[in-house]
């Protein structure tokens, strides 16, 4: 999700991670200042095997195995893309064990 960010955003774009946890869920989201993503090509993002790159320069497989990653263990992907602003993917699942400090 992190090298994806940074390969849709600008030289000058930032991109961003936020990271929280609680007792139920472990929370990641990426956000770009990208090219973003229309309607169409953010519900096929987690089909296997697609990508908007170049042919040889990504599998198209990365969105689909964290999204398969994160449904076994109990979360979800979501994203939240608009063109010329941005994409954020939201990733979360259940945590196998919390460690307080």
């Amino acid at each position: 999700m992190i090298a994806n960010g940074f390969y849709a955003s600008v030289s000058t774009g930032a991109v961003t991670l936020r990271v929280e946890i609680d007792d139920a869920m472990l929370r990641f989201e990426v956000s770009d200042q990208g090219r973003g993503m229309d309607r169409e090509i953010a519900a096929k993002a987690c089909e296997p095997f697609f990508t908007t790159k170049p042919a040889g320069q990504g599998l198209g497989l990365g969105l689909y195995l964290a999204r398969t990653l994160a449904e076994r263990l109990g979360g979800g992907l979501g994203i939240d893309s608009t063109p010329g602003v941005g994409t954020t993917v939201r990733f979360w699942l259940k945590p196998l064990v919390i460690i307080k400090t």
